[in-house]
Parts: structure tokens; sequence; C-alpha cells
């Protein structure tokens, strides 16, 4: 899951003007968490995106200081199916907004 989460990562930043549009970027302040996106289905998204993140860091984080795997194999198999539903709901969200175009190149 982290793999397919750090890969689908890097294609949202890709598209992180259409995620933090530039007015919301430019009116936070350094550090601060970013407001609510108006379009309140969007948002919603955004936060089960994260959401799922900090699942995923957390069942790692505990199966990698020597917590047993079986003791959460069911949550990590719910949890599995969730990232990828979640992450394509949103990757197809960015998608829509983008209309058709295509995500920034990083190497501009």
């Amino acid at each position: 899951m982290r793999k397919y989460l750090g890969h689908k990562d890097f294609e949202l930043i890709r598209s992180v003007e259409y995620i933090i549009p530039a007015e919301m970027y430019n009116k936070t302040p350094k550090w601060s968490r970013y407001p609510a996106d108006p379009d309140t289905a969007f948002q919603q998204l955004k936060d089960r995106v994260i959401a799922d993140f900090c699942d995923v860091n957390r069942l790692t984080d505990y199966m990698d200081n020597g917590g047993n795997a079986e003791k959460v194999l069911s949550e990590i198999e719910a949890l599995s199916v969730r990232v990828k539903n979640n992450m394509e709901a949103l990757m197809n969200a960015v998608i829509k907004l983008r209309n058709g175009a295509p995500p920034a190149s990083l190497r501009d």
C-alpha cells in the first residue's frame, strides 16, 4: 500500500494546482492547514485520502516495530480496498477538474 500511495501521491503532486488552487495556497499562512475546499464533495475525497495515508502509516509503523500482522490482517485487507477506491475517486475528480489538460511536468 505504501508503494501504491507513493506513486499516486506523485501523480497528484503533478496536479497540485487543482487540488490546492493558487488563491487558497496564497491565503494560507505558512505551516497552516489549508481551508476546506468550497466543493464539499471534493473536500470529502481529499479528507478520505488523507485519512487513508494516516491509517497506512499507523499500520505499517505497528508492523515495522514488531507488531503482529495477523492481529491487524482484516484491517489491512479492508484498508487496501478502501485506499484504492478513495484514491481512484480523487484521481478521477482531479482529471475532471483538469478538463483534459495533461498534468504538469515537474521538470519545468
